[in-house]
């Protein structure tokens, strides 16, 4: 099974908050992190997956730092 596989159509929950969109960017960041679908990534690679992702499940075009990424996962 490839990484983007275990994710299934996420985009078909009734009540998704997230478009399809922002969930095919999920999957695609998660797999690069993920390359062999264990569904796990490693913690030091969340501030990664945070700034490659745009708002509202990350920081990318929000213009923060690392610094304040680091604090938000930490809080």
């Amino acid at each position: 099974m490839g990484c983007t596989e275990g994710f299934g159509d996420m985009s078909d929950a009734e009540n998704s908050v997230l478009s399809k969109a922002q969930l095919d960017d999920f999957a695609r960041e998660w797999c690069v992190l993920d390359p062999t679908a264990s569904m796990l990534i490693k913690t030091e690679h969340l501030p990664r997956l945070f700034l490659a992702l745009q708002p509202p499940l990350g920081f990318n075009g929000v213009g923060v730092s690392l610094q304040v990424v680091n604090t938000f996962i930490r809080e």
